[in-house]
């Protein structure tokens, strides 16, 4: 277990930039952190499972591929958001020493200004926007139902005068959103929503609020110390670790449960071998409290939502595949 910990810590310090890494780096790389270009696969998972959940259900339409462009707008401009907002924040409170992991780095850096990030989120919301009005015309208005809702969260999570982040309500609202983006890219091939849409939306709702919560453990002091609400400032204790184990339990006990109720094909639960890395990343946040740590905990959630996605999905096209 020791050397263990010591390998992760070893990749936490090789993955991590320091100053003068950072001033050599190019303008696309430092956009592509600003961005956290590396969770945009959470996003295109949500989109390809609704997707594959609709051939299941026999339906298809090349539209999915505007859906997809349409949830990468808006995940794009809410991280743009968070990051434009949460400097405001930490300036408000005063200076701290740049997190060279973290999305705000370059911006803490002088690398680039607040105004410029927020301008480019608001050009990201308004792709979305434009992709929206293209939906709403190929698929009438019912789909504003989810795309309203995913801006509108995606925009106040992190924004005045609302900031879900800061009202502990940060792991709802991606659970929510991300699940919606599911419903909604079945929506737009079906114009339906049906229990399989929802039986397919709630692991991947689960996933994706595991690596918020993650995100929230790993700023759990600095957060403290700027007044930031979370689920783990909040709960406190063994608390968190826990609300971490329930949400990813709950995504690999969902899929049998929509294979027992004959909602999902049983392909699907191929999506069983990737929970090694599942009980390494709950380990991983049960035993230590270091943020470098908790970071490659935050990556491990990512890789796991992918991979745990694109066995959903691959386990879903056999299932249209097997009749």
């Amino acid at each position: 277990m020791k050397q263990e910990r010591e390998l992760i810590l070893r990749m936490a310090e090789a993955q991590s930039p320091g100053r003068e890494e950072w001033m050599s780096r190019s303008r696309l790389d430092v956009w592509f952190q600003l961005m956290r270009v590396g969770s945009l696969a959470i996003s295109g998972i949500a989109v390809f499972v609704g997707g594959a959940a609709a051939l299941f259900s026999g339906y298809w339409s090349p539209l999915i591929l505007l859906a997809l462009a349409g949830a990468i707008a808006i995940q794009i401009g809410t991280n743009l958001t968070n990051v434009s907002f949460n400097w405001k924040a930490v300036a408000a409170r005063g200076s701290r020493p740049a997190d060279p992991r973290g999305s705000s780095a370059p911006v803490q850096l002088g690398l680039v200004e607040p105004e410029e990030v927020r301008r480019v989120a608001y050009f990201a919301f308004g792709v979305a926007i434009l992709i929206g009005v293209l939906l709403v015309w190929s698929v009438g208005w019912p789909i504003l139902l989810f795309g309203i809702p995913g801006i509108a969260v995606g925009y106040f999570y992190s924004a005045p005068p609302i900031r879900l982040a800061y009202l502990g309500l940060g792991v709802a609202a991606v659970f929510l959103s991300i699940g919606a983006m599911v419903v909604g890219s079945y929506y737009t091939v079906t114009l339906t929503v049906s229990p399989t849409a929802m039986i397919a939306a709630l692991p991947i709702g689960l996933l994706a609020a595991g690596i918020m919560h993650t995100n929230d453990l790993r700023d759990h002091d600095g957060d403290v110390r700027h007044g930031k609400r979370t689920l783990s400032t909040l709960l406190g204790g063994t608390a968190p670790p826990r609300l971490l184990l329930a949400l990813v339990a709950g995504a690999y006990l969902s899929i049998p449960a929509g294979v027992a109720t004959a909602l999902l094909p049983w392909p699907t639960l191929i999506v069983i071998v990737t929970l090694p890395l599942a009980v390494r990343q709950v380990r991983l946040v049960f035993r230590e409290q270091d943020p470098k740590l908790l970071n490659e905990a935050w990556f491990m959630g990512v890789k796991l939502m992918t991979a745990f996605g694109v066995l959903f999905v691959a386990g879903l096209l056999v299932g249209v595949w097997l009749g």
